[in-house]
């Protein structure tokens, strides 16, 4: 009988002694005789479908049995199913199924959540462990999200077959215990409390096509998403109403200082020095033509100490400005208060963030950049984008946009049908020429001051 590898997930013969892919020893602790999963286990198949990232990450977590993790669960089922699955034959309806399931799953892995248990057509999936990240909240909203925006393009397709998938949703965010990773990349858990049990109660309670999250989750991504009221609610089980908000989209002010900034901030003290620099150094752009200031931030130490470079800056040149400190030391807020500074000056700001989540896009940070200061939201349609574009960099109409500004279009999304065209190469060329010469343009008419923040999680094709 073969033998699984729960390091790889490798079948191993009997008759080796060690894992021919990962190398660990068969009878090892790495190593059970457990058989496969089934072929038509619909939560097994679908994992083979990690992303290979995800999947050495969740390998190379070091899982202690008994664990104690705070972990977001997301409770997700599809409303009206049994009235669908009526209707249909049995194969259509297991083909409808898998097409819900694999969305679902796409959207989960892409923010890097885990889906640990499947029942028909409802998942459970987690986010925090065994990858854990700080914004597990933020993330399974916004999976959350991307499901349900899914499920309306799928419905778009169903419409003649007069079909339409609803999702109910719920999400909870509370300590749970972890087991071990199993062959087919999924984890085992069992909830401490009421965790996973609320978050089932609000996937039952919530209207189709509704996503309702726990009053403890909303506490932790307050300001980055627009939310109302959905409560109190009776939940089976609990003594008292639980209060519960229903997500209807992501925030406006989407980076953190920009949240801080709405719910009020303490004053500053203590940075006179290094935002008297920054000025510094913005007064040495004044009169001069096509000058970029690049103002970064990374994690690390030794603020004060680069900061003092600026002194050594002479002349009308482009400065480059790092602010370098530790987590919290507040490198954000001073780059806010560099540019409160700065109001009522003729100043373009170009402000940029990286993220965790935009490592596997190319030119993530740009791309944000350029969405900002073209003023550019989700929903908006491609000749509502362009008439943004052509209002910002001063051409009468969106076509001449398009035909100006070719790459420019397609790093926005505006435009895909020319993208093949072109080599790779000459594409990532044309994309730095495009920024460069909106970002010099600019720069003929009054200072630019790039801010571009989290660069250790810039992507390989802005670092270059």
């Amino acid at each position: 009988m073969a033998l699984t590898c729960r390091g790889c997930g490798a079948t191993v013969s009997p008759d080796f002694r060690f894992c021919p892919d990962c190398g660990l020893e068969i009878g090892s602790a790495g190593v059970h005789d457990a058989p496969p999963p089934a072929a038509d286990d619909p939560l097994a198949r679908r994992s083979r479908h990690i992303p290979e990232a995800l999947a050495d990450k969740i390998r190379s977590a070091h899982t202690i049995a008994g664990e104690r993790k705070q972990v977001t669960v997301l409770f997700c089922d599809l409303a009206g199913s049994t009235a669908i699955a009526e209707r249909l034959d049995p194969e259509e309806y297991h083909d409808l199924l898998d097409q819900y399931l694999e969305l679902a799953f796409r959207e989960i892995y892409r923010v890097e959540g885990i889906v640990n248990q499947i029942a028909g057509d409802g998942l459970m999936a987690l986010f925090g462990a065994p990858v854990a990240h700080e914004d597990a909240p933020q993330r399974a909203i916004r999976a959350a999200l991307a499901i349900v925006g899914a499920l309306g393009s799928l419905n778009e397709r169903l419409r003649g077959r007069g079909l339409e998938l609803q999702a109910r949703i719920g999400i909870n965010t509370g300590p749970v215990v972890v087991g071990t990773v199993g062959n087919d990349l999924k984890m085992d858990y069992t909830a401490i409390g009421d965790t996973t049990n609320l978050a089932s109660r609000l996937e039952s309670l919530a209207a189709p096509g509704t996503i309702l999250v726990s009053e403890a989750t909303y506490r932790l991504v307050r300001g980055f998403f627009q939310v109302r009221p959905a409560g109190p609610l009776a939940v089976k089980g609990k003594s008292e109403p639980v209060t519960a908000y229903e997500i209807l989209g992501e925030s406006a002010a989407a980076t953190p200082m920009a949240i801080a900034a709405e719910r009020g901030l303490t004053p500053l003290v203590g940075r006179e020095e290094e935002l008297a620099q920054l000025q510094a150094c913005f007064r040495r752009l004044e009169g001069s033509q096509a000058q970029v200031v690049a103002v970064v931030g990374d994690a690390g130490l030794g603020k004060s100490r680069l900061l003092s470079c600026f002194r050594r800056l002479e002349g009308s040149q482009a400065q480059v400005v790092a602010v370098v400190g530790d987590a919290g030391l507040g490198k954000s807020r001073l780059l806010y208060e560099f540019r409160r500074r700065l109001e009522g000056e003729p100043v373009i700001f170009f402000e940029g963030r990286c993220s965790a989540l935009g490592q596997a896009a190319p030119y993530f940070p740009f791309i944000s950049m350029l969405k900002h200061y073209f003023g550019l939201v989700p929903g908006d349609t491609a000749d509502a984008a362009c008439a943004k574009v052509a209002a910002k960099v001063g051409e009468p109409s969106a076509e001449r946009v398009e035909r100006e500004y070719p790459a420019l279009g397609r790093l926005l999304g505006m435009r895909a049908g020319t993208a093949g065209q072109s080599a790779p190469e000459e594409l990532k060329r044309e994309t730095f020429d495009a920024v460069t010469r909106l970002l010099l343009g600019k720069s003929q008419h009054a200072p630019v001051v790039v801010m571009l923040e989290d660069l250790h999680w810039m992507d390989d094709a802005s670092r270059e």
